[in-house]
C-alpha cells in the first residue's frame, strides 16, 4: 500500500494517472529503465467524471482496454467491498488499484483510529494475497505541522500502515515545476525525488 498526498491542486490525480498508464502498457516507472509488468488497473475516483479520467489516461499514454473505472465506485466502501474487488482483480487481471481519495471510500470516518487501522490492515492483507499494488491518494490538512508525516488527513495509522509514502509539492527553485518525493519507505532506501512540469496540450 502506497500513499500519494499533498494539498489540493498539486496534481496527485495526475501522478496516479501516470502510474496507471505505465502499468497498463509496461513502460518503465520514472528513474527506471526496467519495463513494468503489464497489468490491469482499477481507478476508484469520487471527484472526477469518468470521461475526464479517460482523457487524462489517454494523454498519459495508457492502454484504456486495461483500465477499469467502476461507474458505481461511489458505492464501494472499504473494507466491506473487498470481496467484490477480489472478483474484479481476477476478471480484469489487475496489478494496480488506485483509491482517490481514500476518505471517500472508507466505510467509517478515517479520523477514528481503530476502524481506520483495521481498514488499512485489510487493504495490506488484500494487496499481499492478490499480488496487487494499492495506491491511496490523500489530502493534507490545513493545520500546520512540524513534519509532512503528520499532515495527511485522518488517523496517523494510515501513514503507519502504508509501506511507502509519496508527497507532491511545488518546486522552490522553479514555480512552474513540481516535485514527487518519497517521505517514507519501509522496504528499501528512500527513492530519489522526481521533478516534473505539467504542460499544455491541445486536448487539455
Amino acid at each position: 500500500v502506497t500513499l500519494v498526498e499533498s494539498f489540493p491542486g498539486c496534481f496527485k490525480t495526475f501522478v496516479g494517472c501516470d502510474i496507471a498508464a505505465r502499468t497498463s502498457t509496461g513502460r518503465p516507472m520514472p528513474l527506471s529503465d526496467s519495463p513494468t509488468t503489464v497489468g490491469g488497473v482499477a481507478i476508484l475516483n469520487s471527484e472526477d467524471p469518468a470521461l475526464s479520467l479517460q482523457d487524462r489516461l489517454r494523454l498519459a499514454g495508457a492502454d484504456l482496454t486495461r483500465v477499469v473505472i467502476p461507474t458505481a465506485s461511489y458505492r464501494l466502501t472499504f473494507p466491506n467491498c473487498l470481496p467484490e474487488l477480489a472478483r474484479l482483480v481476477s476478471d480484469q487481471q489487475l496489478r494496480l488499484i488506485i483509491i482517490d481519495p481514500l476518505a471517500s471510500f472508507a466505510a467509517k470516518p478515517i479520523t477514528a483510529d481503530v476502524p481506520t487501522r483495521r481498514m488499512m490492515d485489510a487493504l495490506s492483507k488484500f494487496s499481499q494475497q492478490y499480488k496487487v499494488a494499492i495506491v491511496c491518494i490523500r489530502h493534507w490538512t490545513k493545520s500546520a505541522s512540524s513534519t509532512p508525516t503528520y499532515r495527511g488527513a485522518g488517523s496517523h495509522s494510515i501513514t503507519a500502515a502504508a509501506r511507502s509514502e509519496l508527497i507532491v509539492g511545488k518546486s522552490i527553485s522553479n514555480p512552474n515545476r513540481l516535485l514527487l518525493a518519497q517521505l517514507k519507505n519501509n522496504l528499501a532506501p528512500l527513492a530519489t525525488s522526481v521533478e516534473f512540469e505539467p504542460v499544455s496540450h491541445p486536448d487539455g
